[in-house]
Protein backbone atom coordinates (compact mmCIF):
# COMPACT_ATOMS: atom_id res chain seq x y z
CA UNK A 1 0.00 0.00 0.00
CA UNK A 2 2.64 1.97 0.84
CA UNK A 3 4.73 2.13 -2.42
CA UNK A 4 0.58 2.66 -4.22
CA UNK A 5 0.78 5.91 -2.52
CA UNK A 6 3.95 6.62 -3.27
CA UNK A 7 3.36 5.58 -6.87
CA UNK A 8 0.28 8.46 -6.90
CA UNK A 9 2.18 10.99 -4.85
CA UNK A 10 4.83 10.95 -8.21
CA UNK A 11 2.45 10.24 -10.73
CA UNK A 12 -0.05 13.26 -9.97
CA UNK A 13 2.50 16.23 -11.09
CA UNK A 14 3.00 14.55 -14.56
CA UNK A 15 -0.42 14.36 -15.40
CA UNK A 16 -1.16 17.74 -14.41
CA UNK A 17 1.66 19.12 -16.70
CA UNK A 18 0.12 16.77 -19.57
CA UNK A 19 -3.39 19.06 -19.34
CA UNK A 20 -0.99 22.54 -18.77
CA UNK A 21 -0.28 22.24 -22.59
CA UNK A 22 -4.10 21.85 -23.53
CA UNK A 23 -5.11 25.36 -25.65
CA UNK A 24 -8.12 26.58 -24.46
CA UNK A 25 -9.28 28.64 -27.64
CA UNK A 26 -12.67 28.03 -28.84
CA UNK A 27 -12.94 27.31 -32.06
CA UNK A 28 -14.06 30.72 -33.48
CA UNK A 29 -10.54 31.94 -31.85
CA UNK A 30 -9.01 29.18 -33.78
CA UNK A 31 -10.87 30.32 -37.09
CA UNK A 32 -9.69 33.66 -36.89
CA UNK A 33 -6.36 32.98 -35.78
CA UNK A 34 -6.07 30.79 -39.04
CA UNK A 35 -6.92 33.15 -41.39
CA UNK A 36 -4.62 35.65 -39.34
CA UNK A 37 -1.94 33.47 -40.05
CA UNK A 38 -2.67 33.09 -43.72
CA UNK A 39 -2.84 37.16 -44.24
CA UNK A 40 0.19 37.87 -42.67
CA UNK A 41 2.19 35.08 -44.55
CA UNK A 42 2.61 33.53 -41.05
CA UNK A 43 4.14 30.02 -41.32
CA UNK A 44 4.95 29.31 -37.92
CA UNK A 45 1.80 30.66 -36.56
CA UNK A 46 -0.53 29.03 -38.87
CA UNK A 47 1.54 25.73 -38.56
CA UNK A 48 0.73 25.94 -34.56
CA UNK A 49 -2.78 25.87 -35.63
CA UNK A 50 -2.93 22.60 -37.56
CA UNK A 51 -3.79 19.39 -36.36
CA UNK A 52 -1.08 16.83 -35.91
CA UNK A 53 -2.62 14.16 -38.81
CA UNK A 54 -3.68 17.13 -40.55
CA UNK A 55 -4.12 17.15 -44.49
CA UNK A 56 -3.83 20.47 -45.04
CA UNK A 57 -1.08 21.67 -47.60
CA UNK A 58 0.56 24.97 -45.70
CA UNK A 59 2.27 25.89 -48.61
CA UNK A 60 -0.67 26.37 -50.89
CA UNK A 61 -2.50 27.56 -47.76
CA UNK A 62 -0.25 30.36 -47.46
CA UNK A 63 -0.22 31.04 -51.13
CA UNK A 64 -3.88 30.96 -51.97
CA UNK A 65 -3.83 33.71 -49.00
CA UNK A 66 -1.37 35.34 -50.41
CA UNK A 67 -2.61 36.04 -54.18
CA UNK A 68 -5.54 37.37 -52.67
CA UNK A 69 -3.95 39.98 -50.03
CA UNK A 70 -1.06 40.95 -52.85
CA UNK A 71 -3.09 40.82 -55.93
CA UNK A 72 -3.64 44.22 -57.86
CA UNK A 73 -4.83 42.93 -61.54
CA UNK A 74 -7.21 44.55 -63.74
CA UNK A 75 -9.37 41.17 -63.63
CA UNK A 76 -9.87 41.71 -59.41
CA UNK A 77 -8.87 44.39 -57.88
CA UNK A 78 -7.53 44.99 -54.36
CA UNK A 79 -8.01 43.19 -51.51
CA UNK A 80 -11.21 44.99 -49.53
CA UNK A 81 -11.86 42.82 -46.46
CA UNK A 82 -11.50 39.64 -44.88
CA UNK A 83 -15.01 38.45 -43.09
CA UNK A 84 -14.08 35.85 -40.68
CA UNK A 85 -17.45 33.69 -39.84
CA UNK A 86 -17.84 31.88 -36.89
CA UNK A 87 -17.71 27.73 -36.76
CA UNK A 88 -21.05 25.93 -36.89
CA UNK A 89 -20.86 22.26 -35.58
CA UNK A 90 -20.89 20.09 -38.03
CA UNK A 91 -20.56 16.13 -36.87
CA UNK A 92 -18.14 16.21 -33.91
CA UNK A 93 -15.98 19.08 -35.66
CA UNK A 94 -16.85 22.76 -36.52
CA UNK A 95 -16.35 24.37 -40.16
CA UNK A 96 -16.00 28.01 -40.65
CA UNK A 97 -16.31 30.27 -43.39
CA UNK A 98 -14.10 33.05 -44.62
CA UNK A 99 -15.20 35.20 -47.58
CA UNK A 100 -12.48 37.61 -49.26
CA UNK A 101 -13.88 40.46 -50.71
CA UNK A 102 -11.83 41.74 -53.60
CA UNK A 103 -12.83 45.17 -55.79
CA UNK A 104 -14.51 42.66 -58.17
CA UNK A 105 -14.27 39.45 -57.15
CA UNK A 106 -15.40 37.34 -53.83
CA UNK A 107 -13.67 34.28 -52.84
CA UNK A 108 -14.87 31.93 -50.44
CA UNK A 109 -12.85 29.42 -48.28
CA UNK A 110 -13.63 26.76 -45.34
CA UNK A 111 -11.98 25.73 -42.15
CA UNK A 112 -12.47 22.45 -41.09
CA UNK A 113 -12.22 22.16 -37.19
CA UNK A 114 -11.58 19.18 -34.58
CA UNK A 115 -11.25 18.69 -30.88
CA UNK A 116 -7.69 17.22 -30.79
CA UNK A 117 -5.63 16.47 -27.27
CA UNK A 118 -4.28 19.70 -27.59
CA UNK A 119 -7.40 21.84 -28.22
CA UNK A 120 -9.19 22.50 -31.26
CA UNK A 121 -7.11 22.66 -34.78
CA UNK A 122 -7.21 23.01 -38.51
CA UNK A 123 -7.36 19.52 -40.09
CA UNK A 124 -8.55 21.34 -43.31
CA UNK A 125 -8.84 24.39 -45.74
CA UNK A 126 -10.61 24.24 -48.80
CA UNK A 127 -12.01 26.96 -51.68
CA UNK A 128 -15.93 27.01 -52.03
CA UNK A 129 -17.46 29.19 -54.78
CA UNK A 130 -21.20 27.38 -54.46
CA UNK A 131 -21.72 29.01 -51.44
CA UNK A 132 -19.97 32.43 -51.75
CA UNK A 133 -21.78 35.74 -52.23
CA UNK A 134 -21.08 37.55 -55.36
CA UNK A 135 -19.93 41.87 -55.17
Amino acid sequence: MHRFLISIVFLLPLLAACGAGRDTRSPAEVHTAWIDALRANDRSAAQELLADDTTVAIDWALEQAQYLVTVDVLQTGRLQSVDVEAPMAQGAGQVGRSIWRLERLTSCFHTTLAETATGWRVTGFVERQTDCPQP
